[in-house]
């Protein structure tokens, strides 16, 4: 066990510093000192005793809809059964104040996506999010928590039930170690998570300047879909949602306009051509034919490889490895292994 955390130590210092050098960015001193290692080893050991995980960039259980935002954490500290890659997945967000129409649409929401087998996406606050998560679980299903602190606090302290609800039967998540404290900046932060993780983000309730619409234009930029319910005309809870709508936001009223709007097909429905399953079966073998793409594919022909034994191979900045990476991983040409190694998916009778 000992070595295992150790192992996790460095994995955790070693991805926050990819993360930065694909960005472009130079590590810190600091980032790089023994003090460093030995701060990822006492977070890797709390979450160890939480009964958690940590998931580093490179990891088997990242999931692809979150690697591929322009600033995806590097490690992420889960607690929970549930894995972080489910899918499908639906951000339902909005006020911690809402009206009682608020609160209930955010109830239907939650209970009818999670019916068709949709994972419902929040921050666990008290209001929408927390009703939409409580919701999912009363209908048997599942719900994933992106927090603003570390996932051993409770925050807001009036969901610590719910919080327990979800630590045994869904998952909590944060990209902060144990122990940090809910600060304000951290909630714009954790937002863009939120949405992407998910397929789309659906608004219930909340003003022009709220942190749900924080997270609606998180979504947008991360080339997601944004939902909005409309409320009552004069309601200052309404105008995020009714300005969302304006501005060509999906109008939506129940979960079934929600899967309609995204294009998920309920749990149990049968799959149309195209859709992947989580094998990756099913995907049209369209390889890209950009030189990356193809020098990846050349060098990965031995068998799989890390991803710097092929910024080796291939003579790819590391910058122009990750994106052409990306590409391929969204057309299904290569997948990672559980130790974060590449590997070629081959089809038959073709690419």
């Amino acid at each position: 066990m000992v070595t295992q955390w150790v192992a996790l130590s460095f994995q955790v210092r070693r991805a926050e510093l990819v993360r930065r050098m694909a960005a472009g960015l130079t590590p810190r001193p600091e980032e790089l000192s023994e003090a460093a290692l030995v701060r990822a080893r006492a977070a890797v050991e709390r979450v160890a005793a939480l009964g958690g995980r940590v998931v580093t960039y490179g990891a088997a259980e990242y999931p692809g809809w979150l690697r591929h935002i322009p600033d995806p954490p590097a490690i992420l500290y889960c607690v929970g059964p549930l894995r972080l890659d489910q899918e499908p997945a639906v951000a339902v967000v909005g006020s911690r104040r809402p009206s009682r129409y608020g609160l209930r649409m955010a109830a239907l929401l939650g209970r009818e996506l999670a019916a068709a087998g949709v994972t419902v996406v929040s921050g666990l606050a008290l209001g929408v999010d927390g009703a939409a998560q409580r919701a999912a679980l009363e209908a048997g299903g599942a719900t994933c928590a992106v927090l603003g602190c570390g996932v051993d606090v409770v925050y807001p302290p009036g969901q610590r039930q719910l919080y327990l609800e979800i630590a045994r039967r869904g998952l909590l998540v944060s990209e902060y170690p144990p122990g940090t404290p809910p600060l304000k900046h951290h909630f714009p932060e954790r937002n863009r998570i939120i949405s992407g993780l998910c397929r789309g983000v659906v608004v219930v309730e909340g003003g022009p300047r709220s942190g749900s619409l924080i997270t609606a234009h998180h979504a947008l930029a991360q080339g997601r879909e944004v939902c909005a319910v409309p409320g009552e005309v004069g309601n200052p809870l309404a105008e995020g949602p009714l300005r969302l709508i304006q501005d060509g936001a999906w109008l939506v009223t129940s979960g079934e306009d929600v899967l309609a709007a995204l294009g998920i097909a309920p749990a149990g429905a049968v799959a149309v051509p195209g859709d992947r399953d989580e094998s990756g079966a099913g995907m049209p073998a369209l390889v890209p034919g950009d030189p990356a793409s193809q020098a990846i594919l050349a060098a990965l022909e031995p068998g799989p490889a890390p991803v710097e034994a092929l910024a080796a191979r291939t003579g790819l900045e590391l910058p122009d490895l990750l994106a052409a990476l990306s590409i391929l991983e969204l057309a299904g040409a290569v997948g990672r292994l559980p130790d974060g190694s590449i590997h070629r998916i081959k089809r038959s009778g073709g690419g």
